[in-house]
């Protein structure tokens, strides 16, 4: 399950309950608590995907579960202490893997330089390598050719 979904979640129902905890009556939890479809409506995400979200936290237990007597079919929940301190804390959102491992990005531009690097400091070493051998050809048929002309000079 995606953490960015169970901090926007905790986000959605820590509000509604500062919310109802702000106003003149006073709220139980059931009054600050929130089902499934009023989550579903506030973050839209999937019906399915707050269900599972919702068990995920519960079995974490940074949401408490509720059910209203005269709603006995309807699951809410609300947020308790330790679902305030996850999201004040941001604990889902540091668990992602590139918050958290911030180093892995490093790593991967270091290897991509060093595989562009590696075959672009060689390959100078082959020119200079080919050309050297040109240079060499280039010296014998010199040598040749002035060879050439001092039997050529004497010939004549």
């Amino acid at each position: 399950m995606s953490a960015k979904k169970k901090h926007k979640v905790l986000e959605v129902l820590n509000s509604y309950f500062e919310v109802k905890s702000q106003e003149a009556t006073k709220y139980t939890e059931i009054g600050k608590s929130m089902s499934y479809e009023q989550l579903h409506s506030n973050t839209g995400f999937k019906l399915s995907d707050i269900k599972s979200i919702c068990s995920s936290l519960e079995q974490s237990n940074h949401i408490c579960p509720i059910t209203h007597t005269k709603e006995p079919n309807v699951q809410r929940y609300y947020i308790n202490n330790l679902g305030k301190s996850a999201l004040f804390d941001k604990y889902f959102l540091s668990s992602l893997w590139y918050r958290d491992k911030k180093y892995l990005i490093s790593l991967g531009v270091s290897v991509l330089v060093g595989l562009i690097a590696i075959p672009t400091a060689l390959l100078p070493d082959k020119e200079i390598d080919s050309l050297k051998k040109k240079i060499e050809r280039l010296e014998v048929q010199t040598d040749s050719l002035k060879n050439q002309l001092k039997v050529f000079q004497i010939t004549q």
